[in-house]
Formats: structure tokens, sequence, C-alpha cells
């Protein structure tokens, strides 16, 4: 097959949208879709490859797995093997083993398969990992084995119009499957090739259902495809659904700009997209990691070393596509070395190895055997014993039994209504622990908080294991309010407070007879976790408080909005951020008194930061301003609660 310049250009739309997205997704909220984009230049290329092989006599399987091997295998193992060595010196053993694991796991292409259990693309916790690009690597080179195997065993039965016509069917069922588990599983529709193998089974249809068009004609449908791409990039984000019908956009574009077949194309056929498409590939390996790194050091909101690690990326991808692609680092080293066969195998057998001794704690990995190593190993595995109350998450229930159901105890008391009640998210359950040791025992608490549920009055149409334990908690949370009409409602949530209608739901809690509903900001949240922040930044500091740039802004934003959102309603809002960081700058509190750190991970609070909080910021605020109402139960809160100093000291 001709060398097809528009095709290349396609794969720079891709892949600059891709880097975008990963540095700064405010600056194209859909650039994942440019995955998507990759996908239907695979399956058209992989098509005319196959097909192209059959009708000429000359097709293999073993040539054609030894091809894409030879391709994909070698820049890959060699961004493993240096992550290996980069883990070799700087990670604890816990953060070593999981690379081993995704390391070993990326070369033998089922890391889809782990980060489907691990983690979604677009959680908190994805960017703790440095090889998560490459499940769609994995994706792929399983479409690779299977579908080759799929069209010699259907030639042997039919002709090439009715496996075309099984290729559509398949193509429609797996669209079909996809938009269903996307409701139900949402991880496993996006990681897995079932749901996902549409998008290269239509590139495939493109070359077997070929469309020449005139030249009068081909112009204005590559302009149309681009304006679909760039649609997609600009106004989908990772709140969306994926796949789903708006994966259409992507698909559609890619394939109105391969249709149009534009060789002499302004766009696709200039210098710059021509050297970022022969690239990709290998942009694609190495933007990640830098990614990370970035994120690790506290710098993914500093906009000029961002731009620094966009070109980064771009640097260390261009060295990868002339050493390694093509084969020019053979100058330097043994040819032997450099195959695709040991380059397999040093990665694999290094990454179980590693897994298997549990990361290697050991003295020929110095920085195994420090202090901070061993700091950030304590709260890797940081026991909560109970504090979060995990009989009142719905989402636990659901995950460890099957349903989701909370404990009789959590919303039921012996002496009926009245009291305290937390609702909200693992964030709110965070707080459980100091609330509980902080009110009297005279006042029922009751709590219904479930992970990765925000308070809601609507039902989810979401069909996913999460989305309906979110449902169960919140209907739970609402028919124990109008039950026990609690005195007062606590709501807390890990961000994003300022998207929620607060109005409507304070006058529905006032409806089933709540007195007082009150609002609790986040807590100061960074991004990487607040103990390797100290561990690599802070670790001889002795104060309370901490400067860093791995403080989440998008917080103090969030916090900043709610302040103005909230002013003239009657729920009462009580600022963590206001508490706890110094004029909303950088520097926040990070450990108590005792050196006992603020939260255990990104902003989950530990037992000592629950007490903190619940002891010396909201009893006292809520003393403060709801006192003097009538009607309520304060005058007990505030006898157990005899803090006025930190009254003043928190609530500046």
């Amino acid at each position: 097959m001709l060398f097809r310049k528009d095709i290349n250009g396609l794969r720079a739309m891709a892949i600059i949208a891709v880097l975008l997205f990963h540095f700064d997704a405010n600056l194209l909220p859909g650039g994942f879709a440019g995955v998507d984009v990759f996908f239907v230049i695979s399956g058209y290329l992989m098509t005319s490859i196959i097909f192209n092989g059959i009708e000429q006599n000359r097709f293999t399987l073993s040539g054609f797995y030894h091809s894409r091997a030879k391709r994909i295998l070698p820049p890959l193992a060699i961004l493993c093997i240096s992550l290996l060595i980069f883990g070799w010196i700087n990670f604890s053993a816990s953060d070593y083993r999981d690379l081993a694991k995704h390391a070993a796991s990326s070369i033998a292409f089922v890391s889809n398969f782990i980060y489907a259990n691990e983690t979604g693309y677009f959680t908190a916790s994805a960017t703790e990992k440095w090889l998560l690009h490459t499940w769609s690597l994995s994706l792929e080179w399983q479409f690779y084995m299977l579908y080759p195997l799929l069209i010699l065993g259907l030639k042997k039965r039919f002709s090439v119009d009715a496996i075309k016509l099984c290729l559509v069917s398949l193509t429609l069922a797996s669209f079909m499957f996809g938009l269903y588990m996307s409701s139900h599983l949402p991880e496993k529709a996006f990681f897995h090739l079932p749901f996902r193998a549409w998008e290269l089974l239509f590139g495939g249809l493109l070359f077997l259902y070929p469309l020449k068009l005139s030249p009068q004609l081909s112009k204005p449908v590559e302009v149309s495809g681009m304006v679909m791409i760039l649609l997609s990039y600009l106004f989908i984000s990772s709140n969306n659904a994926w796949p789903s019908y708006l994966t259409l956009l992507p698909v559609f574009g890619a394939s109105m700009i391969i249709i149009a077949n534009r060789q002499e194309s302004l766009f696709t056929n200039n210098l710059i997209m021509q050297k970022l498409g022969s690239s990709s590939y290998s942009i694609y390996l190495w933007h990640w990691p830098v990614c990370i790194y970035l994120y690790q050091m506290g710098y993914m909101q500093n906009s000029g070393v961002v731009l620094m690690g966009v070109l980064a990326s771009l640097i260390l991808g261009s060295l990868s596509y002339k050493l390694i692609e093509q084969g020019k680092i053979t100058r330097y080293l043994p040819t032997q070395l450099l195959t695709p066969k040991w380059l397999f195998t040093i990665t694999l057998v290094a990454g179980i190895t590693i897994y298997q001794l549990h990361g290697i704690t050991s003295e020929i990995r110095p920085y195994s055997t420090t202090a901070q190593a061993n700091f950030l190993e304590e709260y890797e595995h940081f026991p909560l014993q109970g504090a979060y109350l995990d009989q009142c998450n719905a989402y636990h229930s659901l995950k460890s039994t099957g349903e989701a159901k909370i404990a009789a105890s959590c919303n039921h008391s012996d002496d009926g209504s009245g009291g305290v009640m937390l609702w909200g998210d693992s964030h709110a359950q965070a707080l459980s622990l100091g609330l509980r040791e902080t009110l009297p025992d005279t006042i029922n608490f009751y709590q219904v908080a479930s992970s990765g549920c925000k308070p809601s009055l609507k039902q989810s149409d979401d069909q996913s294991s999460l989305a309906q334990a979110c449902n169960t908690s919140n209907q739970i949370a609402l028919e124990t309010i109008s039950r026990i009409k609690p005195d007062i409602v606590i709501i807390a949530q890990a961000n994003h407070h300022e998207d929620t209608n607060w109005e409507q739901i304070e006058a529905k809690l006032a409806q089933l007879g709540v007195k007082e509903t009150v609002l609790i900001g986040p807590v100061p949240q960074w991004r990487p976790s607040l103990p390797y922040v100290i561990a690599e930044r802070h670790w001889q500091e002795k104060g309370q408080y901490i400067t860093d740039q791995a403080l989440d802004n998008s917080i103090l934003i969030s916090d900043d909005k709610l302040d103005i959102q909230i002013q003239g309603e009657d729920i009462t809002y009580i600022s963590l951020v206001n508490s706890l960081c110094i004029d909303k700058e950088m520097t926040c509190l990070a450990k108590t008194d005792k050196q006992q750190l603020l939260v255990f991970d990104y902003g989950h609070l530990t037992q000592a930061g629950s007490r903190l909080i619940a002891k010396q910021v909201i009893v006292p605020q809520l003393i403060k301003r709801l006192s003097a109402k009538p009607g309520y139960t304060f005058e007990q809160l505030a006898k157990a609660n005899s803090q006025q100093t930190q009254i003043e000291r928190y609530s500046k």
C-alpha cells in the first residue's frame, strides 16, 4: 500500500489532542478522543494489509505478527526498561512493585485488563500509574492477534463479499454492546476490546467499501471530517460516557478524512504535521511518563513547566522514533539485544521478578530502605480501623456483598428522631470519626455516606454499579431524613461543590423537617498525595503548614465560587479552605500538632485529621453561627466543646 500522507497527518491530529488533554484537560476537554482516531487509522491499515496480502497470495500469520511486533515492541520495551531503571532509584517498594506489574502487563499486552480492575481512566488515581496509556496498545495488539485469524477462518467458508457482511455485523454488534456496557460497567466498556472493536472495524470497512470522490467533493469532505474531530475535542469531556453515541463524532470525522484521500492537503501534508505523524507512536509512549513526572513534582499547575513538558515529550518521541523505530541505535548497541524477542523477554522477566519480590526492599536499592520510603509504605497501607463506618457505605456493600445497602445502625436509634445526620461521599465518611467523638453522647448521630456518591435529589439513569449504589445511597439518605427529621444535616463531598444546586437541596430538606442544612467545603487536597509531597519535598520540615505547588488549585477555585454562590441562601457553609489555608495561597495545614498527617492520600482525612477538623473547625463554627437560633440542640453542643480559642484561630 502506498504511503498515505493524509493518514500520517491524521495521526498528528490525534497525538496533538492526546498531548494537550493529558497536560491540561482545560485546553482540550475531549482530547482523549484522539485515541479513537488512532483506532480508526489502525483498523483501516490492518485491513488493507490483510486483504491485499490475501488477494496477492502472500499473506502469512507469522509474517503479519512479526511485522507488528517489530514496529510496536522495541519502543515500548525501551520505555518500560527506562521506567524500571528510574523506579529502581526513586520508588518505594509498593510503588516499584506496581510499576513492575504494569510494565510486565504492558509488554504482554494485557494492561487494559489490569487497569479495568484497578482504576478508571479519568480518576485521580490514574495520574499515579506511569504506564496507564498502554491500555490502548494492549487493546490494539489483541485486535491484531484476533482479526487476521477471524478473516482467515471466514475465508475458508465464505466469499469475500460474505466476509465483508460479517464484518459489518460485527461492527454493529460491538457498537451496541459498547453502548450497553458504558451504562452498566463503564470501566470494562472503556478498556476492553469487545466494546471498542467497532472503532477499528469501522476503519476496516472504509477499505472494504471504498468511496472514490471527485476533487471538487474531496476537499469539503476533508474539511467536514476535521470539523467533526475538532468538535469532539472541544465539546466532549470526561463527564460523558465513553464509548457512546458521541464516539461516532471522532470516528466519522477520521473516516471522512481517510475517504477524502487528499494527499496534497495543506493541513495534513505540511512539514510539522508529517513529522508529528511519523513519530506519533513514540510521542504517545513518552508523553504520559513525562506528564506523571511533572504531576509528581507538583508542576502541573505551572503553565511554563507544562509547556516544557510538552516539548520534552516531543523531543523524547522524536529520539525514540529515530533511534528505536528507525533502528539507528544499532550503530551504538549490539543488534541482537534490540530484537523484539530479546526486548520482550528482558522486560517481561524483569517486571515479573520485581513484582514477585514485592518491589525489592534491599540495600542494593538504597531508596527502598530510607525513612522516606518506610513513611510512604506506612501511608500506602494506612489503617482506618473502622473510622469511616464502611457499614454505612452502600457502594462498599455492593462491591463486597453484591447488594447496595447499609447497616440499620447507620440510620436508626432507640429514641427516634432529631440529632445530626452526615450525608455524602467518602469525604463525608472522613469526617465521621471526628464528629462522633466531638458531639455529646446525648445527640443522636446518623450516617449515610458512600464512596463516590455526591448528595443528590435526582436518580441517575446510568446503569453502572457505582451509579446504582449512589442512587440507593441518596434514596436511603432522603428516606432517613424524612423519617427521623434530624435537627442538622451535614453534607460533604470531594469536589465540584459549585456544580450542585444547594438551594434546592436545602429547600427539600427543610420540607422534610430538617432545621439546619450545613455544607462543608472541600478539604485541601494534594496531587500527588500528601505523603509523597512530604517525603519528597518537606521531609525535614517540622511545621504544621507546608507551601507546595502540588496543592490542588481547583479546590481553592471551587471554594471561592461556592463562597459567592452560597451567600444569601439559608444553607450554612463552612469553608475548610478558609480555616486551614493561609490567604488561599499554596500554604495549607498538612499536619496536626503531633506531626500526624491531615490526609493519608490526596485528600481523605486520617483519624487525627478528622478529629482536628471536627473539634477545631466544624463544631466550633456550628456553635458560633447557629447557637443563637431557637429550637436547636446547640446548647448541648456548646457545653460539649469549649475550644473558644480555637474558634478564633480557625475562623479568620
